[in-house]
């Protein structure tokens, strides 16, 4: 767990080599003591490391073997991220379909287990989707919305991921009013 903490803190001050070495043994920690739900959230540390360095890919792998421990143990807030997470991966690659399918299946977990953020997550990278398919004006609403819940929660991440797709989305429209 001490490796697990000490990568993310590498990782969020943008130190990926480190990040990436220290995760690296984690797992192989995780994987010895078999310790499988560190090693399902160390995966998707090393998932989100591979997003940011745009090898998709490498990403996917790494987010696939997290889902699979995540949903063996029931840890739906982390399923219901990475089917999210592959959604964005899916949308990145240009497949909408994949991406809209994916965001439904994480909508489904979030709303059967009543998980409001996760149900909020969903509805922020649907949005995103559908602006970069170049149909921003059929989630301003929903962007709206989902801003408000970021805001009001303290959320200060998603708000401002939610502040950004506004942004854009308006960007997008021809009505300078709205920006």
């Amino acid at each position: 767990n001490v490796l697990n903490n000490l990568g993310v803190l590498q990782h969020l001050t943008g130190d990926y080599k480190s990040a990436i070495l220290t995760y690296e043994k984690g797992l192989q920690f995780a994987q010895r003591s078999k310790y499988s739900r560190i090693e399902a959230f160390i995966l998707t540390g090393i998932g989100d490391i591979y997003i940011q360095l745009n090898a998709l890919e490498e990403a996917s792998d790494a987010y696939q073997q997290a889902k699979i421990i995540a949903q063996t143990l029931n840890i739906f807030v982390l399923t219901v991220y990475l089917t999210i997470q592959e959604a964005i991966i899916a949308c990145d690659k240009g497949d909408f379909v994949s991406s809209y399918r994916l965001i439904d299946e994480a909508r489904s977990i979030a709303n059967k287990e009543k998980m409001t953020i996760e149900s909020y997550l969903c509805d922020l990278e649907f949005a995103g989707i559908k602006i970069k398919e170049g149909k921003p004006f059929e989630v301003v609403e929903l962007l709206a919305r989902a801003h408000a819940f970021f805001e009001s929660g303290g959320h200060k991440v998603q708000s401002d991921k939610a502040s950004l797709y506004l942004t854009v989305a308006y960007g997008q429209s021809d009505n300078p009013d709205m920006l």
